[in-house]
């Protein structure tokens, strides 16, 4: 990420040394990380099937899309990795606590 404010020959530098291999590694790191997690998931049915299935895809896609440019596929594929988290963040909580809060906000 830090390599979008660098100038441009400095990052060419860079990535001709072990930064590449250190930031290709990260990436398939976390690309592996969360498929695991993501099938860890849906095999525990805990959480709601839908969110848990577009974490396993959209989470690695971000992990391949961060060298793309801006465009709107890799905008999409941030709104949808983020709704993603946030269905499930909104899945852990509680049905009564969900319930509560929405009672006190019609008040």
């Amino acid at each position: 990420m830090t390599l979008f404010y660098l100038d441009e020959p400095v990052v060419e530098e860079l990535l001709q040394g072990p930064t590449m291999f250190a930031l290709l590694g990260s990436a398939a790191v976390f690309a592996t990380g969360a498929v695991l997690f993501g099938i860890t998931m849906v095999r525990a049915r805990v959480h709601p099937r839908v969110p848990a299935v577009a974490y396993i895809v959209a989470l690695p896609a971000l992990a391949v899309a961060a060298r793309l440019p801006d465009t709107v596929l890799t905008s999409g594929l941030h709104v949808v990795a983020g709704a993603t988290l946030v269905w499930l963040s909104v899945s852990l909580v509680p049905a009564p606590a969900r319930a509560t809060v929405a009672a006190a906000s019609r008040a």
